[in-house]
């Protein structure tokens, strides 16, 4: 992977990634070496040769990925407009359970 594709944009300077994460305490936790293997044990379960759709893509490797980095309230294909389906993200991400049943409290679109 080309590391300047972490640092192409606006989300997180070099410094930020090079010496500031160290002193964030979930990066001081983290078990590189485990989720590593875990990454590896998700990607292997669909080889990109047999030509996987978008929701095989989602279901055996996205969310499974964003489950493993803590990312577990969430809601999939919310219609966001009030007619038709023009504005259909591919899923929500909350940083609580609480923010997702206040999210889910709103009247559908």
């Amino acid at each position: 992977m080309d590391p300047t594709l972490i640092t192409s944009g606006s989300l997180f300077t070099r410094d930020y990634l090079a010496e500031a994460i160290r002193q964030v305490p979930e990066w001081a936790e983290l078990d590189v070496a485990r989720l590593r293997a875990d990454f590896i044990e998700i990607f292997t379960r669909l080889p990109a040769e047999h030509g996987p759709n978008e929701t095989q893509t989602e279901d055996e490797i996205i969310w499974p990925v964003l489950a493993r980095l803590g990312w577990h309230a969430h809601l999939r294909q919310q219609n966001l407009t009030e007619r038709g389906r023009d504005d259909v993200p591919d899923g929500l991400l909350f940083l609580a359970e609480e923010d997702k049943t206040a999210a889910n409290s709103h009247p559908a679109a």
